[in-house]
């Protein structure tokens, strides 16, 4: 079931409280951006192109890396022109998928997951600095700035769950709830 509108969440992806028997994250595991269609943008580059709000530069003929564009933030509602101040974030950050399931893929899935290009709310383009304040946090220890986007953080976090088949801890699910009480 994926979550439409602001409905609060019914039992979609296993909860779990403990991760108990998980290995420890490790970032190597889960591989680096990849260029799965041979063009030569890897999935940053892709990302960027495709979340841009006017068409991009790149900086050169080659045409495998952007130089500039235009980037609204949906965590804190800014927008950036130079992709060097933007992460790639992905919604359901890798740390959190390890130990919501993703501990147990094998390396060809969490290659897949880290590079997952096929929703959109999979991967986005935000500030660096709230990225990195994000970290591998679920929405029970950060939430976007920019509350206007919690409606859509919960929607989005929730679909990526059930998608990929991770688990939610009480505290998650919590939290989404809370988010999406408050929606319009």
């Amino acid at each position: 079931m994926v979550v439409s509108g602001c409905q609060t969440l019914k039992s979609v992806a296993p909860q779990v409280d403990s991760a108990a028997g998980v290995p420890r994250y490790d970032r190597t595991e889960w591989g680096d951006w990849v260029d799965a269609d041979h063009d030569c943008q890897d999935t940053r580059q892709e990302t960027l192109v495709a979340e841009s709000l006017i068409a991009v530069t790149f900086t050169d003929s080659s045409r495998c890396k952007v130089k500039s564009g235009k980037w609204m933030d949906p965590y804190s509602g800014e927008t950036f022109a130079d992709p060097k101040q933007l992460d790639v974030d992905h919604m359901v950050p890798l740390g959190n998928a390890h130990i919501s399931g993703g501990w147990s893929w094998t390396a060809e899935r969490r290659r897949n997951y880290a590079n997952d290009l096929a929703e959109p709310e999979h991967l986005i383009a935000v500030s660096a600095r709230l990225n990195r304040a994000k970290s591998d946090h679920g929405p029970d220890e950060w939430r976007p700035p920019h509350e206007d986007y919690w409606c859509q953080y919960a929607t989005e976090w929730q679909a990526i769950k059930t998608r990929w088949h991770l688990s939610m801890t009480n505290a998650e699910k919590a939290a989404i709830n809370e988010m999406l009480a408050n929606c319009p």
